[in-house]
């Protein structure tokens, strides 16, 4: 069966509920939102990007153990880097040391086994 013209239409209703801020909400026509202050859940994040200064707002804390590997975040791994390329570092012949940036306490120790033709140095821990 097909209708053609409905011309009764009582009896139905059409509701809908919005957010009361609806009207503040900016969609465009390819059904992207404007500025939205709290994301509870974000699904996709295709076409997101770090913004030029992103990383610049970080500040690295000198780290206090070595890191961990798959628990470690990207800023205690940089930070690793920071303090064992600036930071003062003690070898003899059989461990090496890396000393905090106050020189004060050791933040890591690695064994090194030495030979005529070879220096090896053991996980830092």
């Amino acid at each position: 069966m097909t209708a053609g013209t409905v011309s009764d239409k009582t009896g139905y209703t059409l509701t809908q509920n919005f957010p009361t801020n609806f009207d503040a909400i900016s969609i465009s026509t390819a059904g992207v939102i404007g500025t939205v202050s709290t994301v509870t859940t974000l699904t996709n994040k295709t076409g997101f990007t770090l913004g030029s200064t992103g990383l610049n707002a970080v500040t690295l804390a000198e780290p206090s153990a070595v890191p961990s590997w798959g628990a470690a975040t990207a800023v205690e791994g940089i930070s690793w880097n920071v303090a064992f390329n600036r930071n003062r570092i003690i070898s003899n012949s059989t461990q090496i040391t890396l000393r905090n940036d106050a020189d004060s306490t050791d933040l890591a120790t690695a064994a090194v086994t030495a030979t005529t033709s070879s220096v090896t140095r053991n996980e830092y821990s």
